[in-house]
């Protein structure tokens, strides 16, 4: 019997706009506060206009300020005093797992730490595809995610994956107990996507970046790096336009690959056809004026991109990689093309285009995909039911 509000702590390294740590924010808005008491805490006490900071002003956030701190057990120890009286702390980025594996080796007795794994670390995509980048990791962090990492996190008492290719990079690679890992689809607050631009609001956006309502519009968004396959995206594009008319681009995002992607557009001379715009909580506006919405990544599970952009009833290619195959069913509700296939990806681009004004089925079954399995209110109960179930187990 638990006669007292569960207290979960969310562990976050940065509040910088990006997948998992939205999915960590809108998680924590859906949990139920009159049974969980939250807290938050963050190693980074920098963070910018465009964070998430604002998504948590209601909760109770500290900055701990010791990412990037040598005085290693000095920081454990900031870190094992903020969560040491939790029920359950929840991490879900590389240095915050690292710091409670760690916690979690040294004081056994300890708070449940749970690991929402969310991707592939980035040093083994990095690694696995483009060696040639291998340079861009430093000493320390190749310590980090090759060793320290793989050897500390089967501490953790449980690890939630995001869809079950996961699991194989979980027991792989980071040699982590396959009993201990659950796969849970989490998703999106469909409530947040209800009617939120018409069509007045889609059209005036359109006209604010030059497109014509007879423009096909291509849009790419997240990080600009190695990991999502971006390399040959403007030479695709640029082979795709050919013999088309009003066809452009939106390349959404930031990251190592946008000089080479801008002197990309001035090689192939598609200055016009390409807009590059900054990330930014506004993001999904620019999805929504889309017609079709592009992921040519190496590795992947589900990414809430591509669910907002089926959510919305857009056409969705990806390539198979990872999760994605879990997430889209090819012709059915969206597009897979073979991973790191260019040509592929040029075949199902031109298909998609030729028969663009007939997929309207697809666009409703893809809706309907998020709707079912990727409704982040539903997810979320199932959540709270782990961690009643587990802390109802350790007082028993």
């Amino acid at each position: 019997m638990i006669n007292r509000k569960i207290k979960v702590c969310f562990f976050f390294d940065d509040l910088k706009i990006g997948g998992s740590q939205k999915l960590m924010c809108d998680i924590i808005e859906l949990i139920d506060k009159s049974i969980f008491h939250i807290n938050i805490i963050v190693l980074d006490k920098n963070y910018e206009s465009n964070s998430l900071y604002n998504n948590l002003s209601d909760y109770d956030v500290k900055f701990l300020n010791i990412r990037g701190s040598l005085n290693l057990m000095r920081n454990i120890m900031i870190v094992y005093n903020e969560i040491s009286n939790k029920d359950f702390v929840i991490s879900a980025s590389p240095d915050s797992n690292l710091y409670c594996a760690v916690i979690k080796r040294i004081f056994r007795k300890i708070s449940y730490f749970i690991c929402f794994t969310h991707g592939v670390d980035g040093y083994y995509i990095e690694d696995e595809y483009y060696s040639k980048v291998k340079n861009n990791y430093g000493f320390l962090y190749t310590i980090k995610e090759r060793y320290l990492l793989n050897y500390f996190l089967k501490y953790y008492d449980r690890f939630i994956t995001v869809c079950d290719s996961l699991k194989i990079f979980l027991t792989d690679v980071r040699n982590v107990n396959p009993a201990i890992i659950q796969t849970l689809y989490l998703g999106l607050i469909i409530e947040k996507y209800i009617n939120i631009y018409n069509e007045e609001d889609s059209n005036s956006l359109r006209k604010s970046l030059e497109l014509s309502n007879d423009d096909f519009v291509i849009i790419y968004s997240g990080r600009l790096s190695y990991a999502k396959g971006l390399e040959r995206l403007i030479e695709t594009f640029y082979l795709f336009k050919k013999n088309k008319e009003s066809v452009k681009l939106i390349i959404l995002g930031d990251g190592e690959l946008k000089d080479l992607l801008i002197s990309e557009t001035v090689k192939y001379n598609l200055i016009n056809d390409c807009i590059f715009l900054d990330f930014n909580k506004d993001y999904i506006k620019y999805i929504n004026i889309s017609n079709l919405y592009l992921l040519p990544s190496m590795s992947e599970s589900t990414n809430l991109g591509v669910q907002e952009a089926m959510l919305l009833k857009k056409i969705v290619l990806s390539s198979d990689t990872g999760g994605m195959a879990e997430l889209i069913l090819d012709k059915i509700n969206g597009f897979l093309f073979k991973c790191g296939d260019y040509n592929d990806l040029l075949t199902k681009m031109d298909y998609i285009y030729e028969n663009r004004d007939e997929l309207d089925d697809l666009k409703t079954l893809s809706k309907e995909e998020i709707l079912n399995r990727f409704n982040l209110t539903d997810n979320v109960k199932i959540l709270e039911g782990i961690l009643i179930r587990q802390l109802k187990g350790n007082n028993d």
